[in-house]
């Protein structure tokens, strides 16, 4: 049941952010158009890294529907232990930005990194300044706390945190793609998808009313990620569906309010598992509580450590807290 519970707790919670990592905007209007719109804004935003292009050319109640979804999840997330794992969250960027070379120096790291090659350990400590960066972006966005977050847009969330998500994957893809096995092939994959949208050209091919029907070609495109059948012309054909002076794709349409719904119904059950007077929830959140603030105290010494050997001490005092917790 506490299992069930915090999978629908924490899915939902992706769910919200993966509507944000899907792109933001700013409040000034689209300089995009038409039916190949939001295709060529997904390319630029690719090419550019900057998502919030692609955010822009979606119908404006669909926006508005997602900023609703993060009002809600603001309402009914515990905000006490909500805003202390964001607050812990800040520290840790903290910890990580100031004491590089002790977190890379530090036992459990070494052991790990002495199985790498020179090249794969160049790659760990380039990869490790984007997650920082990420990390520390979050941390200081508005979604920092249950109160910013009832006020906030997903248009500034993403403004704030779209291109630190978009460098740091790119990033870790292409280190993937650089290791070997299948991981490292599906990265690969991924990488030259990103390329292809890079290079994405768009056409429009009949419009009649809000109805359109579109070609898009997309150069490199591994066949694993073909989106469908390729017409004689090479291009991919793709349906588009006008909703409030935007065009999407004419799937989205029935999928994007599904996805909404599903959402809300979500955000409900997690509200009513999570309510003060049911005791097993307020168990868990005590023990959450407990955790954190045992990783708290541990990111202080950690700030303060002058030596590897503090830094370490911070390390093993922490893994030995956490062993307690656990029994």
């Amino acid at each position: 049941m506490r299992c069930a519970m915090m999978n629908r707790t924490w899915g939902t919670l992706c769910l919200v952010l993966t509507l944000l990592v899907v792109g933001c905007s700013d409040s000034s209007s689209s300089s995009y158009s038409g039916p190949t719109a939001l295709p060529e804004a997904v390319s630029d935003a690719a090419r550019n890294g900057t998502p919030a292009v692609a955010w822009n050319v979606l119908p404006n109640t669909w926006r508005s529907q997602a900023d609703g979804l993060v009002h809600d999840f603001a309402k009914v997330v515990p905000a006490t232990l909500y805003d202390k794992a964001m607050s812990t969250m800040g520290k840790l960027a903290s910890v990580l930005a100031s004491k590089k070379s002790f977190v890379l120096n530090s036992t459990m790291v070494k052991a790990g990194m002495a199985q790498l090659t020179s090249a794969q350990q160049l790659q760990v400590n380039q990869t490790y300044d984007v997650v920082v960066a990420f990390v520390n972006a979050i941390a200081s966005s508005d979604l920092r706390t249950t109160d910013t977050l009832s006020r906030a847009t997903v248009s500034g969330l993403l403004e704030q945190v779209g291109p630190p998500a978009h460098t740091m994957m790119i990033t870790m893809v292409t280190f993937a793609s650089q290791s070997t096995g299948s991981d490292a092939q599906q990265a690969k994959i991924v990488l030259a998808v990103v390329e292809a949208i890079k290079n994405l050209t768009a056409k429009v091919d009949s419009q009649t009313g809000t109805s359109a029907e579109i070609s898009i070609s997309l150069p490199g495109l591994p066949a694993q990620a073909a989106l469908g059948p390729v017409g004689s012309d090479g291009m991919f054909k793709l349906p588009m569906s006008e909703v409030g002076g935007s065009w999407v794709p004419l799937p989205l349409v029935s999928q994007w309010p599904q996805g909404i719904a599903e959402a809300k119904a979500n955000i409900a059950t997690m509200a009513r598992q999570i309510a003060p007077d049911n005791a097993q929830s307020k168990q868990t959140q005590m023990m959450a509580q407990m955790g954190l603030g045992m990783f708290e105290t541990a990111l202080d010494g950690m700030a303060k450590a002058t030596t590897q050997a503090e830094f370490d001490q911070s390390i093993a005092g922490l893994a030995g807290l956490m062993g307690g917790l656990g029994n």
